[in-house]
């Protein structure tokens, strides 16, 4: 009977398959190498921590949580759809809306000029509000140019239309009086036959372009660091950019001025109905408000220098009536270059139709699109990097 209750022979025990050191923190106190993923799984089926960028690891104090954590992926960029579609949304509605302050403002102010009446600081405040409706359609390029691309559609289109079917304008201004008033027939007419619209729509083209660019060169400059990194070496510096901002802010400097006699000239001729409008200032207007812009690609000065010196010459005529003329006197030594009046008096049109606040907030809008444009590039290229590299 005691050989029944005896116990079994014991069973030797199986062994497991070796698997490598799971890194830790007391692992990289200790100065020794850090082995990176992926990690084979475990016995229980589920593969085992590996390192995050940046040093983090699963558990540790302030690493992410989650399947993509405990995997030790980094996170891959964010989807871009839903700032395309709210910087269509955007143009979309701030564009009219801008449209509209112009008229309204500019409306005010040639009726107050007509008249000598006080100063229309309505007027300027509706102007300012377009220029800021404006400038934050160009601000967001830094997350998506298709805002700005499509207001330069519309506007351009729109200035186009009205370049090559006159009658349309009569049109436009007579259902807006009927839906408003005369005074906004009146303002819309000013706008129109000034040709605001177009300029202001090759002058988003141009900003457009420009954080498209942007955004690519800050890739570039991403790429170019992560390729001694991935190397072994030492990350390379990124390259010096004085060069480029001095270039891109005495090159806008100029075009700022060029645009400005150019615009002024030509707004001059169709408003004193001479027989055939100045063609040429047209073309130098537009070519010069979407190269401004486009400078903003090397360098986010370039566009910041031109929209400042337009904002200082639109204050000195608000502000300063008398010292606007010395202001404006290079600016008129320009215009009689191409044809138009040399007296500093008629370079405040611009001013007068809206083209001046609006250009305004354009060009600001598109300095901090670019220059943040760069930056969103970079930071995408280097969450790319840590995707392909773990």
């Amino acid at each position: 009977m005691s050989d029944h209750l005896s116990p079994p022979p014991p069973v030797p025990p199986v062994p497991s398959p070796s698997l490598p050191p799971v890194p830790g923190p007391a692992q990289a106190s200790a100065g020794l190498p850090l082995q990176a993923g992926p990690y084979p799984a475990n016995q229980f089926g589920s593969p085992a921590p590996g390192p995050f960028p940046g040093g983090q690891f699963a558990g540790a104090p302030g690493a992410h949580t989650g399947p993509a954590a405990y995997l030790g992926a980094p996170i891959p960029p964010r989807s871009r759809a839903g700032s395309h579609v709210l910087g269509v949304v955007m143009a979309l509605v701030l564009g009219p809306l801008a449209f509209m302050l112009l008229v309204f403002g500019t409306a005010i102010w040639r009726n107050s000029q007509a008249r000598a009446l006080e100063t229309p600081w309505f007027a300027f405040g509706l102007l300012a509000a377009a220029a800021i409706s404006l400038g934050l359609v160009a601000w967001w390029n830094y997350r998506s140019s298709a805002g700005a691309a499509t207001l330069a559609v519309m506007w351009v289109g729109s200035g186009l239309l009205a370049l090559m079917e006159p009658e349309s304008i009569g049109t436009v201004t007579r259902a807006l009086g009927d839906l408003f008033s005369y005074q906004a027939e009146m303002g819309a007419a000013s706008v129109l036959y000034s040709q605001v619209p177009l300029l202001i729509g090759v002058c988003f083209a141009g900003a457009a372009g420009a954080a498209s660019i942007a955004r690519r060169r800050g890739r570039a400059d991403g790429r170019r660091g992560g390729i001694a990194s991935r190397s072994g070496g030492v990350p390379v510096p990124p390259r010096s950019r004085v060069l480029a901002h001095i270039a891109a802010s005495l090159a806008s400097a100029c075009l700022a001025i060029i645009a400005w006699a150019a615009s002024a000239t030509y707004i001059n001729d169709v408003w004193m109905m001479r027989s055939g409008s100045n063609w040429l200032a047209l073309i130098v207007a537009v070519v010069a408000l979407v190269l401004i812009p486009v400078l903003g690609a090397w360098s986010s000065l370039g566009p910041a220098v031109a929209g400042g010196a337009w904002l200082g010459a639109l204050v000195a005529i608000i502000v300063l009536p008398p010292w606007s003329q010395d202001f404006l006197a290079p600016v008129a030594t320009v215009a009689s270059w191409l044809g138009g009046p040399p007296f500093a008096e008629a370079m405040i049109i611009p001013a007068r139709d809206g083209l001046a606040p609006a250009i305004v907030g354009v060009l600001l809008g598109s300095a901090l699109g670019t220059h943040f444009a760069r930056r969103d590039g970079r930071a995408i290229e280097r969450s790319e990097r840590r995707l392909t590299t773990t």
